[in-house]
Order: structure tokens, then sequence, then C-alpha cells
């Protein structure tokens, strides 16, 4: 029988023995090398550089050290593409070839604005291919960060984007449709819903409410509930006609990620989005 249960000092544990005292570890210091078909193509060879803060930080081929890296596949699945700091390269899968380079600091260039910085949010609500989320830009001329919402064609390498205003500390997350979108402002005493109107491209609500320091969102398969999570025990449920609160679950231990899996369009909404 596995018996499961949260580590009560994760933390310590990993800078006593992960760090220092890991069967790994060789003369007090962790070792180890990439190797196999992914390493070899994110560009990552060797001695693993090591770990700072919890943290692997390898080096590719070209030096450069890399704690992350973004990887999204096509909707039918033959091509991969690999994200860099200015380009994304293309793989097909089956033999894991580079076929292509698409040079994605131009697509997300606006001349007046400058680069969108954009991350490729993953949503269970946008179609195959589309990436829709914010992004931020430092204005050339007066280097003030602007921010807005961008929806990205990943296949025909297009970007659809409008401006908001300045940039504010907002999260963001789609909704059933695609025709709206929400978000928290996480500032300490002054932590707001957003509702973002993307057929009219513009904010349409902001709504206080009593939150907490670290949140996650994400907004129910019929588009009436919101669901804040992580960090923390508990699921807080609020209504999106008037941002009520109407609920909580209550997990009994911390939790660090949120996944939601929507019921089959036959099948009555119940336990899957309710964790017990």
């Amino acid at each position: 029988m596995l018996t499961i249960r949260a580590m009560s000092d994760g933390k310590g544990y990993s800078a006593r023995y992960l760090e220092q005292r890991d069967y790994y570890a060789e003369g007090e210091r962790v070792l180890g090398r990439w190797q196999g078909c992914g390493a070899e193509l994110l560009g990552l060879s060797g001695e693993v550089v090591g770990i700072r803060a919890n943290k692997i930080v390898a080096r590719s081929a070209k030096g450069e050290e890399r704690e992350f890296a973004q990887i999204l596949f096509s909707p039918n699945g033959d091509l991969l593409y690999f994200f860099t700091s200015d380009d994304v390269l293309v793989y097909e899968t089956q033999h894991l070839k580079q076929v292509d380079r698409w040079e994605l600091s131009r697509t997300l260039f606006e001349e007046g604005i400058g680069r969108l910085n954009f991350f490729f949010p993953n949503d269970i609500y946008e179609e195959r291919g589309f990436y829709t989320g914010l992004f931020r830009a430092t204005d050339p001329v007066n280097r003030r960060t602007m921010m807005g919402v961008a929806r990205v064609d990943l296949v025909n390498r297009s970007v659809d984007f409008f401006t908001l205003g300045p940039s504010e500390p907002v999260s963001f997350t789609l909704a059933p449709g695609r025709k709206r979108a929400y978000g928290i402002r996480r500032e300490i005493g002054n932590y707001q819903f957003w509702t973002f109107d993307l057929e009219s491209r513009r904010v349409v609500r902001k709504v206080e409410f009593k939150g907490r320091p670290r949140m996650g969102l994400s907004a129910s398969s019929n588009g009436k509930l919101l669901y804040v999570h992580t960090a923390g025990p508990t699921i807080d449920l609020y209504d999106t006609e008037n941002f009520q609160h109407v609920g909580t679950v209550d997990l009994g231990q911390d939790m660090s990620d949120f996944v939601l899996i929507p019921p089959r369009a036959a099948t009555p909404m119940r336990t899957a989005e309710h964790p017990r």
C-alpha cells in the first residue's frame, strides 16, 4: 500500500539534503549531466551548472543560462515550437529536426509601442493553436510601461492586440466563449476583481474584495463562478455577476497548483470543479 502525505518541512529538506548531501553529490557538490533527445533539442549539454534557490540552472550550448524554457505543440501535434528570448525554433516531432524559425521579436514589435512582452498561456477555453493573455510593453519615447491583451495565432504566426493603459499588477484568465476574461489585481490592501470585455476591448468592471497575497484564478465551465485558489488550503467561490463570495472548499493542506477539468458536454456539471 502507498501512503501519500504532505512534507512537513519540504524547504528545509531541500536545503539540508538536496543541495549538499544528496546521493548525487560529490565533495559536497551536486553533480548532474544533461542527456537524451530532449536535452539535445533544448540545446543543453554537459554538466548542470548548479542549484540556485532550489532551481536547476542549465547552460545551453551557446553558453546561455536558463532556468525555464517554453515548449508548445501545433494543434495536430506534428510540430514543436521551442521559444528563445528573440525567436521560436520549429521542429518536426517525428525526428526532432529543426524545419523552420519564427522571428517572434518582429511579430511582437509594434511601431510606437515597442516589443510586446507576451507569454503564451495555455487556457482550456481557448481555441487550439491560439493563445490569449496580457502583454506589457515599454513606451520607447516616454519610458512608460503599458499593458494590453493579445491573441496570437501560433500556426499562422499573427497577432491581434489592443492596449488598456498603464501596466498594473493584474492577472488574466479566459471565460468560456472567449468573450470575457477575468483577473485579480494584487496589491496589499487593495485586491480587486477585473472584468475584461474582449469584444469591446476594454475593462468594464473593477470590484474590491477580501483577498490574500498569493492567489490564482480560474473560471468555471458554465461561466457563473470564479475559483480563487493557491496558495493555501482553500478554494473560494465567487459569483461572476456580482462577485459575491458564495462558498469555500477546504482541502486541509496547502496546494501548489490548481487544475480545472471541465465535464463532458453531455454530462451535468458536478464534482470535477468542486474538490472535496
